[in-house]
Formats: structure tokens, sequence, C-alpha cells
């Protein structure tokens, strides 16, 4: 729940996309707004919070264009209306 009393939710665009879609609704459940993200393949989104900004962040995994072939982290931040400031993908460091 955001601080407005909206909601916030984070994960596919549907079962064959590899769109990360960010969506927040008005407290009566009225989609207020609608984003996409896109990186690789295979993306998940886990978790979203609301910033002391008043914008977004969540993370997530990607499928990384590494030699092992591993899933990295993914790490979004947007404003308050879900317009991207940065994202950041980070390499999954694996210990043997």
């Amino acid at each position: 729940m955001t601080t407005d009393g909206g909601i916030v939710a984070v994960g596919y665009e549907d079962a064959n996309s590899d769109w990360i879609t960010l969506r927040k609704f008005s407290p009566s459940g009225t989609v207020l707004w609608s984003r996409t993200f896109q990186r690789f393949r295979d993306n998940t989104a886990f978790d979203v919070i609301e910033t002391n900004d008043g914008g977004l962040a969540f993370v997530g995994n990607v499928y990384g264009e590494t030699p092992n072939g591993s899933f990295d982290f993914y790490f979004v931040k947007t404003d308050c209306e879900g317009k991207l400031n940065w994202n950041e993908q980070v390499v999954k460091i694996t210990h043997e």
C-alpha cells in the first residue's frame, strides 16, 4: 500500500512474455497507470516498495548473458508515476 492509499503490484505482463509490469491501483481498485519493463529473457519481479521520495523500487531476476547462464539481480527505481529513474543489472556472484 502506498501513502496515498493506493496499491502497487509488480509481475509478469502475461505467462508468455518477458515483460515485467508495474501497475498502480486506486484505493477502490481502478488502474491509475501501468508501466512495462523488459530486459532479457526469463524476467521475474519479486517485491515492490514505495521509496522516501514517493517513487517506487522493485527487484527481480533476469537470465544473465554470463558464460554460466546464471540469473542476475535486476533493480529498478521509478518516480511516483512509474516512469523509469534508473535500472541496474548486477551479475550474480557464485562461490565454488
